[in-house]
C-alpha cells in the first residue's frame, strides 16, 4: 500500500472517531452550526485528499456531501430527509475507507442513486417529488351483477292433532244413579215412663 494511502487512511479513522458523538448529536439537533461546521470539515478534507491520491468514488461521494452540508452552514433549514441523506454519505465514506484499509483498493459498487438524491436535496427538491409516478388508470371497474335474494321458506301448515277413540276394552258403561230411602230414628227421651207423665 502507497504510504501516502496509509497516512491518509490513518488521518481519516482518527478525524472520524472524534466527529462520532458529533453526527449523534447531529441526527438528534441538525440546528447546530458547531456540530455542522465539524462535519463540513471532514467530508471537506476528505474530498480534496481523493484528487490528490486518486479514489474516484470516494471523491464523488464525498464531494456531493459536501455540497449539502454546505446547504445547511449557509442557514437553510435542516429537513428529516437532508439529515438522513448526510448520514447515509457519512456511512458510504466510513465503507469506502474500511475496504481501502484491507485491500487497498476502492470497492465496486454504485453510488448513483445516492449521490442523485443527495444533490436533488440540495437543490430543495425533494427525492420523492422527482422520482416519475406510475400512471393512473381511470379503466372504470365493471359492476357485478347482482346477486338473486334468497326468499323464505313457504311455512309447513300446522299439524291438526287428531284426538284419539277409547278403546272398547276400556269403555266402561256409565253408572245408573239410584236413589236410595234412608230412614233417620228420632232420639228417645231420657228418664222412665212416669217421670215423663208427670211432667207432662
Amino acid at each position: 500500500m502507497d504510504e501516502l494511502l496509509k497516512d491518509f487512511l490513518v488521518e481519516t479513522a482518527e478525524n472520524i472517531v472524534a466527529v462520532e458523538s458529533q453526527l449523534v448529536q447531529f441526527e438528534r439537533d441538525p440546528s447546530d452550526a458547531r456540530i455542522i461546521g465539524s462535519i463540513f470539515r471532514l467530508v471537506h478534507t476528505i474530498k480534496g485528499t481523493c484528487g490528490f491520491i486518486g479514489l474516484p468514488r470516494l471523491e464523488k461521494v464525498a464531494h456531493s456531501a459536501e455540497a449539502l452540508i454546505g446547504k445547511l452552514r449557509e442557514g437553510a433549514p435542516a429537513t428529516p430527509g437532508m439529515v438522513t441523506l448526510i448520514l447515509s454519505a457519512i456511512d458510504r465514506i466510513q465503507f469506502i475507507l474500511t475496504t481501502l484499509e484491507s485491500t487497498g483498493q476502492e470497492p465496486e459498487g454504485d453510488d448513483a442513486p445516492l449521490i442523485a438524491s443527495i444533490e436533488a436535496e440540495a437543490r430543495g427538491e425533494s427525492s420523492e417529488e422527482s422520482a416519475p409516478q406510475a400512471p393512473i388508470d381511470f379503466t372504470p371497474i365493471p359492476a357485478s351483477a347482482p346477486q338473486p335474494v334468497p326468499q323464505p321458506a313457504a311455512a309447513a301448515p300446522p299439524l291438526r292433532r287428531q284426538r284419539r277413540k277409547p278403546h272398547k276394552s276400556l269403555s266402561r258403561p256409565p253408572r245408573s244413579r239410584t236413589q236410595t230411602n234412608i230412614s233417620i230414628a228420632k232420639p228417645r227421651p231420657s228418664g222412665s215412663r212416669s217421670e215423663r207423665l208427670n211432667a207432662s
